[in-house]
């Protein structure tokens, strides 16, 4: 039995992959369960998974602890600080019984940058502890395994984010057609947090319009940002043009419809939201942050670098992709180097072999 353990199913590009990830080996016969710490459900697909109910992820300690005396895995993999922290504190206290398996999916400097001087302490000590004790940690790009090093020199692998092709084609058949309303539009897919830099591309989006006035921007993803976002919309007087439409929990329908794809982060570990898109052939336009935006994009073809913070030059990369459009060759690059079966065996001889 392995675990994979997850705050809530429905979150961002984290939760999500490990989802996938724990259902391409479900589907390979591995003895697997899904987690869910502060949901009181199973997740709704065919994985096998139950939910802790707990109202924080501290306060699933006691509940986890049960399970892992219960089932006895032989493994746990992990991602999210506090999440890896709390299983390393379990691993330990089980006597490291199990294998801890840690996913690295953003880079630590860059997400506790604008910590307090001493909650940046602790959360320092806290991540160092993590990587002290667990079996084996996976970074999701180079660039997070190089971050890394700021807090472990212990031995780790670069293993990408599997973009599930067949998976997200059914998704789309599944989903609403979209189109037809006689505009471009660009499609940004994330969480509505600092991060993610929504600002920019709103800034940018205005610089674009006094050009192509037909076009619109969709933004999917919820979070603490909204309401600065929605006053910034209004300033810019872009109230027509800019949606925000929260969580979506299909997104490849806008996908499929829209012309071009925008990632505007200050910081990213691997953003599956760029290979999604260059699954569905879309141009992209990314800022170069550290980390996997210059991973994926290794060339014109796939999309455009763009320096963060400038959103004159994000402004003109957009408009160069909305020019370019589709040319057919994105989503054989993603599946040559991203494919999921090939990034699903990698994960399976780092949790299932000694």
């Amino acid at each position: 039995m392995v675990l994979f353990i997850v705050p809530r199913y429905e979150g961002g590009g984290a939760e999500r992959n490990i989802i996938i990830l724990a259902t391409a080996l479900h589907r390979r016969g591995r003895n697997v369960m899904l987690i869910g710490l502060l949901e009181n459900d199973p997740w709704p697909g065919e994985l096998p998974s139950f939910g802790l109910g707990a109202p924080r992820i501290s306060a699933s300690a006691p509940a986890l602890q049960r399970v892992i005396a219960q089932w006895k895995p032989k493994a746990v993999v992990s991602t999210l600080k506090h999440v890896s922290i709390l299983v390393a504190i379990l691993h330990v206290w089980n006597g490291r019984r199990f294998k801890h398996v840690v996913r690295v999916a953003n880079t630590y400097t860059q997400e506790l940058l604008h910590y307090r001087a001493f909650k940046r302490l602790l959360w320092n000590a806290a991540i160092r502890f993590v990587h002290a004790t667990a079996n084996q940690t996976v970074c999701v790009s180079d660039g997070v395994r190089r971050d890394l090093a700021h807090y472990s020199r212990r031995r780790t692998l670069t293993i990408p984010n599997p973009v599930d092709v067949a998976s997200i084609d059914a998704a789309v058949s599944e989903g609403p057609l979209l189109g037809g309303c006689g505009h471009s539009f660009i499609l940004a897919v994330g969480r509505l947090s600092r991060q993610k830099n929504y600002s920019l591309l709103i800034r940018a989006f205005a610089v674009l319009r006094r050009q192509m006035t037909d076009v619109q921007l969709v933004i999917l993803g919820e979070g603490p940002e909204r309401t600065r976002l929605e006053e910034l919309i209004r300033e810019q007087d872009l109230a027509t043009a800019v949606h925000l439409k929260g969580w979506v929990s299909n997104p490849y329908p806008y996908y499929r419809a829209a012309d071009a794809f925008a990632l505007s982060s200050d910081f990213e570990g691997m953003p599956n939201v760029i290979l999604e898109a260059l699954a569905f052939d879309l141009p992209v336009v990314s800022t170069d942050c550290p980390s996997g935006p210059r991973e994926i994009l290794t060339s014109p073809d796939l999309g455009y670098l763009v320096p963060c913070g400038n959103e004159i030059s994000f402004a003109a990369a957009l408009i160069q992709a909305l020019r370019q459009k589709k040319v057919g060759t994105r989503r054989a690059h993603v599946m040559r180097r991203f494919g999921a079966a090939e990034v699903v065996s990698q994960y399976d001889e780092v949790i299932f072999n000694d």
